[in-house]
This record gives structure tokens, C-alpha cells and sequence, in this order.
């Protein structure tokens, strides 16, 4: 399968999360049981997204996290009883938006393994 419509995927999640996050610190996104879920659940979809990119395509884009965001969904299924909501504030805030233009960029053009017909 081809890569676009996992990037697709990330992209589109990755900017649900940051509006659910908006200007909330963990606190205030704890408070919010439905939104802290639908925002641990974009984070499960970045990562199995990006887990599903091929490898060439991911190391052609070496400069998207592609594997952090993986294991940070790895982290949220098979660690849900610890997450720290903190964590996840920090996370969509501190890294989303870098991924968000990262993403941008890259389907902005031809991905590694489109053709150019």
C-alpha cells in the first residue's frame, strides 16, 4: 500500500489533537475525561499510522518521528493505567506542530515511493 493515505492519517490526527489540547495543560485536560480520551485516541492513530508507512518512505522522510510516534502509541495502549495526562499535554503541544508542518511539507509534494508519471 502506498504511504500518502497513512501521512493522510497522522496529519489529520495530529491537528484534531492539538484543537482538543488547545491551550490546556494536563490538569485541565484530565478534567475533560471525553476529550483526554479522543486525545490518547489520535495519538493511537498517529502511531499505528506511522507504523504502517513503509520503511523506505519513513527513512526518506527521516526528519518526521516516525518511530517515536509509534512508540508513543505503544505507550498509551499497553501502559493505559499510568498515562499522565501532563505527559500528553506537553506531547501534542511541545511536538505536534513541528509535526503538523513536517507533514505538511511532505505531502505537499511527490512522497518516495509515488511514481512521476
Amino acid at each position: 500500500m502506498q504511504s500518502r493515505p497513512f501521512l493522510d492519517d497522522m496529519l489529520a490526527y495530529a491537528r484534531k489533537a492539538l484543537t482538543l489540547v488547545g491551550e490546556r495543560d494536563g490538569a485541565a485536560l484530565a478534567s475533560d475525561e471525553v476529550r483526554f480520551l479522543a486525545v490518547q485516541r489520535c495519538i493511537e492513530i498517529i502511531g499505528e499510522a506511522a507504523s504502517r508507512t513503509p520503511s523506505p518512505v519513513a527513512d526518506a522522510l527521516s526528519h518526521i518521528e516516525f518511530r517515536n510516534a509509534a512508540a508513543t502509541r505503544h505507550r498509551i495502549v499497553h501502559g493505559y493505567r499510568t498515562i499522565d495526562p501532563d505527559i500528553v499535554a506537553r506531547t501534542v503541544s511541545d511536538h505536534f506542530p513541528k509535526l503538523v508542518a513536517d507533514l505538511e511539507v511532505a505531502l505537499a509534494g511527490q512522497l518516495p515511493d509515488e511514481s512521476q508519471e
